[in-house]
């Protein structure tokens, strides 16, 4: 049997610090849904942003 270790952590921020590691963490949660939704419009066959932009021009 193989045995696996792991090591908890924790991070002593300071305020800005903590305000910067929320606002990527915001930004990269956006970005994902993003993808996310581009992916599920794809799958169904509705238009994305992208190309309704394209078509308007």
């Amino acid at each position: 049997m193989k045995t696996i270790q792991a090591y908890r952590f924790a991070l002593d921020l300071t305020p800005g610090q903590e305000r910067a590691v929320y606002a990527h963490a915001g930004a990269a949660r956006v970005a994902h849904n993003w993808a996310l939704a581009r992916a599920s419009h794809r799958k169904a066959g509705l238009p994305t942003m992208c190309s309704l932009e394209r078509t308007e021009r």
